[in-house]
């Protein structure tokens, strides 16, 4: 290690690099030692936390005591699935109205470290987006440091689904044929073309289909008339309309995931702001046709909602009375994202679905 340091420590000083770290630094006794000797300290440590050895508690008190930067990835592997099942997250996440996911982000960020979270999921790269920023404030010190040993609470089950059965079941209730096809973990430019996952199969109308999985394996649904290739990650075409769904093996006792595919999508309200956001239906032209819908509350807040194609929907900012009228469109994917709120300094103002405001397709 110490080689390869000093190797490191000659860039630095030729000004090849601007700062220099480690990653995977899992040994407290080599990594005091290395701090020891070294003539440039690191400048961050970047490494996977879990809760069952309370988040690299002693590596990341040595990055405090030298002030280095600690970067924490691997918030929802799989080894930390349970977290997101105990009373104590579920709870936290009830009191404040955010996800139980949301709740993990802000206790990284008020144990002083730089939550690195990188989803596919435009919704959950929102969520830990705004749960970085705006929710540390909102835990007490008793959250933290329950949520610091929660793998050592009294009945915690740390087992975890990780490769479990689950059978996923698809009732197809459109009018017309979808297919179905695992999501395959190979992200290269050739598999990507060729839709990234792999053989489908073909669900008509009125039908339901079922596949033996394991739990995490993730599927893509779309409509059969797009072809065989899920057009999600079609390069120079129209990304039309793709669920997305993952087994969960803590969804149900008997390990089945029941899905409907129906001419319903869902869409994921976030409000990336600060002040509150109501949302209504827009069921006709006058005042009176504006049915609520619900609030997203400010500094991260969301609502899930139910809608079908072509459907609009008022989004009004309750502190300045400001209403925009947003129409969502199957076509953008199931689930999609609509992001809300004003400007802050996340950036410019969000409301806008995936796909913006008007079809583009």
């Amino acid at each position: 290690l110490l080689v390869i340091w000093r190797a490191m420590e000659e860039l630095y000083a030729e000004g090849i690099t601007a700062t220099i770290g480690l990653s995977h630094a899992h040994d407290a006794a080599d990594f005091r030692r290395l701090l020891s000797v070294a003539k440039v300290k690191p400048s961050f440590v970047q490494n996977p936390i879990f809760a069952v050895n309370r988040w690299d508690r002693e590596i990341r008190l040595i990055c405090r005591e030298h002030g280095i930067v600690y970067q924490a990835y691997s918030l929802n592997n799989v080894a930390n699935d349970f977290v997101y099942q105990t009373a104590l997250v579920l709870g936290i996440a009830r009191r404040l109205d955010r996800t139980p996911q949301q709740v993990v982000v802000a206790m990284v960020k008020r144990l002083g470290l730089l939550p690195l979270v990188g989803p596919q999921d435009p919704i959950k790269m929102a969520h830990a987006l705004v749960a970085a920023r705006h929710l540390p404030a909102l835990l007490t010190d008793a959250d933290v440091a329950a949520l610091e040993d929660v793998a050592f609470a009294r009945g915690v089950d740390r087992r975890g689904r990780e490769g479990h059965d689950v059978r996923v079941a698809v009732t197809n209730r459109l009018r017309w044929a979808v297919f179905m096809a695992w999501q395959h973990p190979d992200h290269s430019h050739a598999r990507t073309q060729n839709g990234m996952h792999g053989v489908p199969v073909r669900i008509e109308a009125g039908q339901t289909s079922a596949i033996n999985s394991k739990h995490r394996h993730g599927f893509y649904l779309w409509d059969a008339v797009e072809g065989p290739e899920a057009p999600l990650h079609r390069e120079g075409a129209d990304k039309r309309w793709v669920k997305r769904v993952r087994a969960d093996g803590f969804a149900s006792e008997e390990g089945v995931n029941d899905v409907v595919v129906d001419e319903r999508f869902e869409v994921a309200v976030v409000n990336m702001g600060l002040g509150d956001c109501e949302v209504f239906f827009v069921a006709g032209k006058s005042e009176g046709d504006l049915k609520p819908q619900g609030v997203a509350q400010g500094g991260g807040g969301s609502l899930n909602l139910w809608v079908y194609d072509g459907h609009t929907f008022a989004v009004v900012d309750t502190a300045s009375g400001t209403s925009t009228r947003v129409t969502l469109w199957r076509s953008d994917g199931d689930p999609q994202l609509l992001r809300v709120g004003g400007g802050d300094s996340l950036g410019e103002s969000h409301l806008k679905p995936m796909a913006s405001f008007e079809r583009l397709n």
